[in-house]
């Protein structure tokens, strides 16, 4: 068994489900939908702050969801550089 199924048996989740239901979207729609998720997460922590329940499970799935948005938007190294040499001098 790999890490991967590990996870998804380990925790089975509706944040998982949905990354696994469409293999075929483009990157930003995908993003789109990770932002979806994440802003309905919120909500429902914010609920259960405000009733002061446990959010503990919302919070796991929150963090993931942010692991993939970061993994789906870093740069390269090249990128990195090419920005940091190449961008305009708002000061001058």
């Amino acid at each position: 068994m790999n890490a991967r199924s590990l996870i998804l048996y380990a925790w089975p989740s509706r944040v998982i489900l949905v990354e696994n239901k469409n293999n075929n979207m483009s990157q930003s729609q995908y993003l789109k939908m990770l932002e979806r998720e994440i802003n309905k997460i919120n909500k429902q922590i914010d609920l259960k702050i405000l009733k002061g329940l446990d959010y503990r499970r919302e919070a796991r799935n929150h963090k993931l969801l942010l692991k993939r948005v970061r993994y789906h938007t870093q740069r390269t190294l090249g990128q990195r550089l090419i920005h940091l040499f190449f961008q305009k001098n708002i000061y001058a």
